[in-house]
């Protein structure tokens, strides 16, 4: 489980022009009920943050459990979220 502490959102352009956008969830990590001090990073696409939190005042100190895929981009494995369940 995850503990929403803060978000910032990235976008940018790609090579062939096309913009992107996503947002970095930063969470602590609770494990067996021991709140971790190590920050971790989550990159999340718009539209599952969207979906799980319509109301981004709502984020901040919700606990979550993130749901992600394996995915090969340019012969690498990278780990895509895609979903979030709220706790």
């Amino acid at each position: 489980m995850y503990i929403i502490k803060g978000f910032k959102k990235n976008s940018g352009t790609l090579k062939n022009g096309k913009p992107w956008e996503n947002y970095t969830l930063f969470c602590l990590k609770d494990e067996d009920g021991v709140t971790g001090y190590s920050v971790q990073a989550v990159k999340v696409p718009v539209k599952v943050l969207q979906d799980t939190f319509p109301d981004s005042s709502a984020l901040i100190d919700t606990s979550i459990r993130i749901n992600y895929d394996i995915r090969t981009y340019n012969g690498q494995d990278k780990a895509v979220v895609t979903g979030i369940d709220i706790l």
